[in-house]
């Protein structure tokens, strides 16, 4: 049987800290988070790419003194591939950072330059997968081509849809987050496509992130965050659901969730939303 549990409280060991403009973040409307192989944090808001050494925030965006640096500040994702360029996704437009230069370069095929990229990623075996407004898109650079992934070459499961979110966990199983079109999960070994459960009322599965303890956590537009249990197993599929709770400060800052990552050092969870960043950290580690 399939069973949502709304938890009562958010797990009792933990609590939630805010970083804001308050204290260094350029914008408080934090889309998007990611940890380069050089230790970076990249952050993603509405008003430009930023990057933070853990001391120092940079900012990247389109300006009067630089027009053409971006397609669109609007930045919703990035992901690093094996040669050191940033792959950065915006509401309307592809674009990469050559990280050995600093250069940035926007991609002018007609499939991105008016289609908002929400997830980018690079997988083990060097496909890079575009998730945009109208669908799933694998885009080799090389000979500058895309590949529409859909229910045609799918086996009738992954429809054309709005795509949010994808993730590569520690099996090597690709994970597929869309807008209103629920969650997919993709297993390499046998070649198939298995399409999950509804989980909330718009089927939202907005952001996808595994943790350190192989934990899937689903983040949602609107309805909070879902931890997965018996995430490979339909049949023992369960979920538990966390949410903001009013006048509690250590409950979710906002509903509406944006990116999850977590500090691979101290093992918080660091959730991105509208209104800043919330932390969960372990009090036991404090």
């Amino acid at each position: 049987t399939i069973s949502n549990i709304r938890a009562a409280d958010i797990l009792p060991s933990f609590k939630f800290k805010r970083f804001t403009t308050i204290n260094g973040l350029p914008s408080n409307d934090v889309q998007k988070i990611y940890q380069d192989r050089d230790g970076f944090i990249w952050i993603a808001s509405k008003n430009g790419l930023f990057q933070y050494d853990g001391h120092t925030v940079k900012t990247f965006k389109s300006n009067l003194h630089h027009p053409k640096m971006l397609s669109n500040n609007n930045i919703f994702c990035m992901h690093e591939d094996w040669d050191q360029r940033l792959w950065i996704g915006s509401y309307k437009g592809l674009n990469m950072l050559d990280k050995k230069t600093g250069t940035v370069h926007q991609i002018t095929r007609k499939e991105f330059i008016n289609n908002s990229i929400s997830t980018i990623f690079v997988t083990k075996n060097k496909r890079l997968l575009l998730g945009t407004d109208q669908g799933l898109y694998q885009y080799i650079h090389d000979k500058d081509s895309c590949i529409l992934i859909n229910k045609q070459n799918t086996n009738g499961v992954f429809p054309e849809t709005t795509i949010k979110s994808m993730l590569e966990d520690s099996r090597g199983h690709l994970w597929i987050g869309t807008w209103s079109g629920g969650l997919f999960r993709y297993n390499p070994e046998n070649n198939t496509y298995y399409a999950y459960p509804k989980m909330n009322q718009i089927n939202s599965a907005h952001t996808l992130f595994e943790d350190s303890k192989q934990r899937i956590w689903v983040g949602t537009w609107g309805e909070g965050i879902h931890l997965l249990e018996n995430p490979y197993d339909l049949e023992k599929l369960t979920w538990k659901t966390f949410t903001r709770k009013e006048h509690n400060s250590h409950s979710l800052q906002y509903n509406i969730i944006y990116d999850i990552c977590e500090d691979i050092n101290t093992g918080t969870i660091w959730i991105g939303t509208p209104s800043g960043l919330s932390i969960l950290a372990d009090e036991q580690k404090e």
